[in-house]
């Protein structure tokens, strides 16, 4: 199982919230907006068999190919 949060209103309280629930229930992934990847990775350091994942191009996925590639290297 995954768990995703991809709402732009996630709060910190919420996120610590999932990865808890991540950790607790045994999930392999857990997936946020880009810009909270960073933090959620750290908050799942502990487990390090969990993948933490984003988005590239959310939501629609129209952006060029380049646009896409820097949006990677930036998370």
């Amino acid at each position: 199982f995954r768990r995703v949060l991809f709402r732009s209103e996630v709060d910190l309280i919420e996120l610590e919230e999932m990865a808890q629930f991540v950790r607790e229930h045994r999930f392999i992934g857990a997936h946020a907006m880009t810009c909270y990847v960073k933090k959620l990775s750290g908050m799942l350091a502990d487990c390090p068999e969990v993948l933490v994942g984003g988005v590239v191009g959310f939501p629609f996925g129209s952006c060029r190919t380049e646009v896409k590639v820097l949006e990677t290297k930036l998370v």
